[in-house]
């Protein structure tokens, strides 16, 4: 190791993969599952134990959405050695959710997640895709419904969900049968 470079994670590297004749995924993420403490989901692509989860009361789908994972804000720490960059030791990641389906049970629900509470993870949709991401993380909600002023805007719960995690979201294979 060169004195000007330390590494403070001494993992291979690992391969990068090139999307072969553009095959490049895209965006459009339309539906998740929030969970609760105490899921039981060990694999996101698994039906049966979302399903499960979902009948215990610990998970709860949400179709007909707008959500993106947008960039991740690095937590720097100051570098013990003199003289070199500071050193990311986790990510602030958070989820974007629109949510247009205003009803009195969606108030409720919202306001029940953005009262001081936080949840086991969340199993995000591309509906492009066929894929899944798990955000296998405690993560926490603000927000408030959108009620705007002209007709041409529809009323909406505008959410931010937040999580620490060094690691993006993984992503699996969607699970046949958890979304409408």
């Amino acid at each position: 190791m060169s004195a000007n470079c330390p590494d403070y994670n001494c993992d291979d590297l690992q391969e990068h993969e090139r999307v072969n004749c553009e095959a490049y995924l895209q965006g459009g993420n339309d539906a998740m599952v929030i969970l609760a403490c105490g899921h039981g989901i060990s694999d996101p692509s698994n039906a049966t134990q979302i399903n499960n989860a979902i009948s215990a009361g610990t998970a709860v789908v949400l179709n007909g959405l707008t959500v993106s994972i947008p960039a991740a804000s690095p937590v720097k720490v100051p570098n013990p050695i003199a003289g070199l960059s500071d050193i990311v030791v986790t990510y602030n990641r958070t989820i974007t959710i629109k949510d247009f389906n205003m009803t009195d049970g969606n108030i409720d629900m919202w306001n029940g997640l953005l009262s001081k509470r936080s949840i086991a993870g969340a199993i995000v949709r591309n509906n492009q895709t066929s894929k899944v991401s798990w955000i296998n993380s405690s993560i926490t909600f603000e927000g408030s419904p959108i009620n705007p002023e002209s007709v041409a805007e529809f009323q909406r719960f505008e959410i931010t969900g937040n999580w620490i995690n060094e690691d993006a979201p993984n992503m699996y294979t969607e699970p046949t049968g958890v979304f409408a």
